[in-house]
């Protein structure tokens, strides 16, 4: 599985330097649903492999875009309808959860069903963080590739996230951590995107350089251009 994933993304670049934009956007998504298979019917250490490979193939697209930005209106046609497939965290963990109770018998069984909770609890914990991260970073991918979609047709950045649908997208994705519209808003020209994170709390954009902190961000700037 690792080796034809890494075959996938390497033939991703391949393209992108032949200058075949969609076949580099579809050697790159095939890489995602491989994401998206590897834990179907499968169990936690599963489902955070799948979310690993997730994350590798859409940084590999925010590389592409950033070298040929004709990507975009191609990603957004082929991923947004994959962001929405697979199974969910909750529906890995349940398994997991009733694969262990079944599989305990006698006086061990007994005592692995007694601490049940607290014995599962950091386990599950991260499983249900990583996904929550993991479609923040998804959603605001899309989000950003809208956006920039949007100012080419508009010449400017819309006042609202909303007004991205339908003309680009048929809805705009909400921020999983709030179940609520990432925070937008215009400064200076520009325009900041991001999720409230974990403490459900607007800090005013605050993270660090993974993008995480008080709240979280994930935009289309790659390292390489930072230096």
């Amino acid at each position: 599985f690792p080796t034809r994933r890494s075959s996938d993304l390497a033939d991703m670049r391949g393209n992108l330097i032949n200058h075949q934009v969609e076949e580099a956007v579809a050697s790159g998504l095939t890489a995602f649903r491989l994401g998206k298979k590897c834990y179907r019917g499968g169990l936690m250490v599963d489902y955070l492999v799948g979310l690993a490979v997730q994350g590798v193939t859409i940084n590999e697209l925010r590389q592409l875009v950033a070298q040929d930005q004709t990507a975009r209106a191609e990603i957004l046609r082929r991923l947004v309808p994959l962001l929405e497939t697979g199974e969910l965290a909750e529906e890995v963990i349940q398994r997991e959860l009733g694969h262990i109770k079944s599989a305990s018998r006698g006086y061990i069984g007994w005592i692995t069903r007694l601490n049940f909770g607290q014995m599962m609890e950091p386990s599950v914990k991260a499983a249900r963080q990583a996904a929550l991260r993991t479609t923040a970073e998804q959603r605001l991918f899309v989000i950003h590739l809208a956006l920039e979609m949007y100012r080419d047709e508009h010449g400017a950045w819309p006042d609202t996230l909303a007004e991205l649908a339908p003309e680009i997208l048929k809805k705009v994705p909400v921020d999983p951590y709030s179940n609520a519209p990432f925070v937008y808003r215009i400064e200076n020209g520009a325009y900041r995107l991001y999720s409230v994170g974990r403490n459900l709390v607007d800090d005013g954009g605050e993270a660090d350089e993974t993008g995480l902190g008080p709240d979280m961000t994930y935009d289309l700037t790659t390292d390489d251009e930072e230096q």
